[in-house]
C-alpha cells in the first residue's frame, strides 16, 4: 500500500502568483482465544480484531479495553482508550481489521524479548478498512503494526510501534491524540480537537465557497464530500502524515493511498490543514488554498502510480488559479519540467518555482488542446497501474494520446512560452 501526499507550500501561488459494521447484542469482555480460535497465531489475532470491531458497533469500551494486554504501557492504554472514544464519535459506515502476512510475513521475532511472560507474541499487518457515511464514496485503507501476546492461552494487543524500527509506522488518527470533535458541513465531515472546533468550522465555510469555485472549473465527476482534518499543531500534524516533509512549509495537503494487491486501488482522500501558516493569510488565500486541495480530492479517483508530481500539483494550481490558456514559462525556469523530488527539498524559492513552472505546463497544454486536457492527461497517466517501463515512458505515451506529440516535444514547446 502507497500513499500520495499532495499539498501547498508556505508561500502557495495565488492568482498574481470491507464488511459494514452492524449493532447487534452488547459485546462481552474478550474471551480466551482456545480451541479452533487458538489453532495459529493468526487465527488468535483475528480473533482479538473482530471483538474489537464488535466492540465499537456495540459501544463496548470495556469489552475494547480487554483487547489490550494489561502489561502494556500506559501511554498505549491512554492511546487505546483515546481511539475508541473517537471511533464512537464517527460516522462509521465501513470498521474492519483484519491481521494478514501477505506481504510482511510474522515481524513478531524482533519484539519477542520486550514481553517477559509471554508465551508467544505475534506482528503481522492490520489492515484497517474504514469508510465514512455520507462524507466518503470508497474505503480508507491503512495499514496498523499491532503487537499481539499470548498470556494465559489468551492473545491480547500490547503495543503499535514494535515495527517502527523496520520503517514500519502504525497509521495515527486524529482520534488517537486526544479528545475529538466532530461536525459536519454539506460538503465536509469537519474533525478536530474541541479546542479547534470554531476555527475548523471556520475553514469549512471557506471550503464550501472553494467546492463552489472548484465545481465551475473542474470537468470530471466526484463525490464533492470530503473529510477536512483540522491538527492542533504541526508536530502533530507530522505525526498523522508521518511524513519527513518539513511541514512548516505547507499551508494544506490531500492524502489518499493506493491499495497493491487490489491493482492500486486509490482509497478515500483527507484534507489536512496546516493552520498555523494558513491562518496567518487573507480569506482570499485561504480559499484558493482551500481549491487546490479540493482539486487534489476530486482527482483522487483518477490516480496511478505513474502519474509525476508535476501534474498532480500543475493541474491543482492551475484549477485553483483560474484555468488560464496564457501563462508563460515562469522567470528563473530552466527550461525543463520539475522532477518529484524537487517539490518537496530546497529552498522554499526553488519549491514555488516548481511550482510555477507545473501550473505554467497545464496552461499550455489548455493553450495547444483545450482546457480539458489537462485532466485528460492526468486521467490517462493514472490509467496505467502496471506498465513495463518508466515513469517518463509512461507519461511520454499519454502526452501522445492527449496532445499528439512527446514528452520532449511538449517540454520544449512549454520552455518556449
Amino acid at each position: 500500500m502507497t500513499t500520495r501526499r499532495t499539498g501547498l507550500p508556505l508561500v502557495a501561488v495565488v492568482a498574481a502568483a470491507v464488511a459494514v459494521v452492524s449493532v447487534g447484542l452488547a459485546a462481552s469482555p474478550l474471551r480466551p482465544a482456545t480451541a479452533a480460535a487458538a489453532d495459529t497465531p493468526l487465527a488468535g489475532a483475528q480473533h482479538v480484531l473482530d471483538a474489537r470491531v464488535e466492540a465499537v458497533a456495540t459501544g463496548d469500551k470495556a469489552a475494547w479495553m480487554a483487547t489490550v494486554d494489561p502489561q502494556a504501557s500506559a501511554a498505549f492504554k491512554d492511546m487505546q482508550s483515546n481511539q475508541f472514544d473517537g471511533l464512537r464519535q464517527l460516522p462509521l459506515q465501513t470498521y474492519k481489521l483484519t491481521a494478514r502476512l501477505d506481504d510482511t510475513g510474522d515481524l513478531g521475532s524482533a519484539a519477542a524479548g520486550r514481553y517477559p511472560g509471554a508465551t508467544a507474541v505475534f506482528l503481522p499487518e492490520t489492515r484497517q478498512t474504514m469508510r465514512f457515511r455520507d462524507y466518503d464514496d470508497r474505503d480508507d485503507v491503512e495499514a496498523l503494526w499491532l503487537t499481539f501476546v499470548q498470556r494465559a492461552n489468551t492473545w491480547r494487543v500490547a503495543s503499535d510501534t514494535d515495527a517502527a524500527d523496520l520503517a514500519l509506522d502504525t497509521a495515527r488518527f486524529l482520534w488517537d491524540l486526544g479528545p475529538l470533535s466532530v461536525q459536519r458541513t454539506d460538503h465536509f465531515l469537519v474533525v478536530s480537537h474541541p479546542a479547534q472546533a470554531s476555527r475548523a468550522m471556520a475553514l469549512a465555510a471557506l471550503g464550501e465557497q472553494a467546492m463552489t469555485t472548484l465545481s465551475t472549473r473542474w470537468d470530471r465527476p466526484w463525490s464533492h464530500r470530503l473529510p477536512l482534518i483540522l491538527p492542533g499543531s504541526i508536530p502533530e500534524l507530522g505525526q498523522l502524515l508521518d511524513s519527513t516533509l518539513d511541514l512548516s512549509k505547507f499551508v494544506a495537503l490531500v492524502t489518499y493511498g493506493a491499495v497493491r494487491d487490489t491493482g492500486y486501488e486509490v482509497s478515500a482522500p483527507r484534507l489536512y490543514v496546516q493552520d498555523t501558516n494558513l491562518s496567518r493569510h487573507d480569506q482570499a488565500f485561504q480559499t484558493e488554498t482551500l481549491v487546490h486541495e479540493l482539486d487534489h480530492a476530486a482527482a483522487s479517483n483518477l490516480a496511478g502510480p505513474f502519474v509525476p508530481v508535476w501534474v498532480h500539483e500543475g493541474l491543482a494550481d492551475w484549477v485553483a488559479g483560474g484555468d488560464s490558456t496564457t501563462e508563460r514559462r515562469p522567470r528563473g525556469s530552466d527550461g525543463r519540467l520539475p522532477r518529484d523530488a524537487e517539490f518537496g527539498a530546497g529552498s522554499q524559492a526553488s519549491i514555488i518555482l516548481n511550482y510555477n513552472e507545473a501550473r505554467s505546463a497545464m496552461s499550455a497544454l489548455a493553450a495547444a488542446k483545450g482546457r480539458g486536457a489537462p485532466s485528460a492527461l492526468f486521467a490517462e497517466i493514472g490509467s496505467h497501474r502496471v506498465e513495463p517501463g518508466n515513469e517518463d515512458y509512461v507519461i511520454n505515451r499519454a502526452l501522445e494520446r492527449v496532445a499528439g506529440q512527446s514528452l520532449a516535444a511538449f517540454e520544449a514547446y512549454w520552455a518556449r512560452r
